[in-house]
């Protein structure tokens, strides 16, 4: 009996050992797993890691896996290689945590580089996007309301485009409620003439704030809640007077209740025509609607106005097959 009982206790000591160690090779392989796509995804070589903290490169881990933006660097179009577009959000703190991170999880992450895209708000603020990963939300002395604080954060952000040292071929403006067709954009302002003196809008919403009675007769009015473009160049004829811009701006007859209709009066106070861009929506669009308008081929879809939090990860979950697809056309745009 003793030596029965000897043999059968060996057995399930060997068992439970070949269990546990079963459990520890496949532990190995899947933490190696996630260090090769770590490193695949960081570009950042062994060396480097070796002298690295444990401490950094944990948070480096930890934002690979959180942050949107370190699977998009493949999803830029080849066709438009060299070719940038600076995103710009104005937003508001109650939005902060309510609006931004859903926008940050879908358009935003196919963005190729996370400093395309730039967001002013009233205050500082970082948008959590889980363990160790955020976004930065720029603060301003501006008013946080709809109105002349918002014009503030507009004026702020044109301030910013223009003294920004990294090369960019358009400025895009948009609140936080606006689902952007990123590749669709792009191929669109890719192909326009960037030294056109046009800023590329939905036409129509006027105001008070024109220069002189001519204008006034010939004027599109600027209609901003589907997002408006402006070159570079462009750019710098509206903000030719930096330190006075932010005031010129503020001060403008309408500036408490419209600021993308401002940004249409001072474009064409210096000389740049409102020039309609097909395939912006500005107003929320029906069920029905919106899906034509998804499938329509010209114009391509662009953007949508008035998209809650939901609907940004509805709308995204749209747009991810089609860009799984073209993955192998895609290729990443290094600064």
């Amino acid at each position: 009996p003793q030596t029965s009982l000897g043999r059968d206790s060996f057995a399930m000591v060997s068992n439970k050992c070949l269990a546990c160690g079963f459990v520890m090779l496949l532990s190995a392989l899947i933490e190696a797993a996630l260090f090769l796509a770590f490193m695949k995804r960081s570009n950042r070589s062994v060396a480097q890691l070796l002298e690295a903290k444990p401490e950094s490169i944990n948070q480096a881990i930890a934002t690979t896996a959180v942050d949107a933006f370190a699977s998009a660097a493949d999803a830029f179009n080849s066709d438009v290689r060299g070719f940038r577009i600076l995103y710009a959000i104005r937003t508001s703190i109650k939005n902060y945590e309510k609006k931004l991170p859903n926008l940050l999880r879908t358009w935003a992450s196919t963005l190729p580089d996370k400093r395309d895209l730039v967001i002013f708000g009233t205050q500082a603020h970082n948008v959590t996007m889980g363990p160790g990963a955020s976004f930065e939300v720029w603060g301003t002395d501006c008013a946080d309301n709809r109105f002349l604080g918002l014009s503030c954060v507009e004026a702020h952000i044109h301030l910013y485009a223009r003294q920004l040292k990294e090369s960019w071929n358009w400025l895009f403006v948009i609140d936080e409620d606006v689902f952007v067709m990123t590749r669709n954009l792009e191929k669109v302002l890719s192909k326009k003439d960037e030294h056109d003196p046009k800023i590329y809008a939905y036409g129509g919403c006027v105001s008070k704030c024109r220069p002189n009675p001519a204008v006034n007769k010939t004027t599109r009015g600027l209609c901003g809640g589907g997002g408006y473009a402006i070159s570079k160049h462009n750019l710098y004829k509206v903000v030719d007077e930096p330190a006075t811009y932010k005031k010129e701006f503020m001060t403008q007859i309408d500036a408490d209740k419209f600021c993308d209709v401002v940004v249409g009066c001072l474009a064409e106070r210096h000389g740049i025509q409102i020039a309609n861009l097909p395939g912006l929506y500005p107003w929320k669009q029906k069920p029905a609607d919106f899906d034509k308008a998804m499938k329509s081929k010209s114009p391509l879809p662009l953007s949508f106005h008035y998209t809650t939090p939901d609907e940004m990860l509805q709308f995204g979950e749209k747009v991810e097959p089609e860009s799984k697809n073209n993955k192998n056309s895609k290729k990443s745009l290094k600064r």
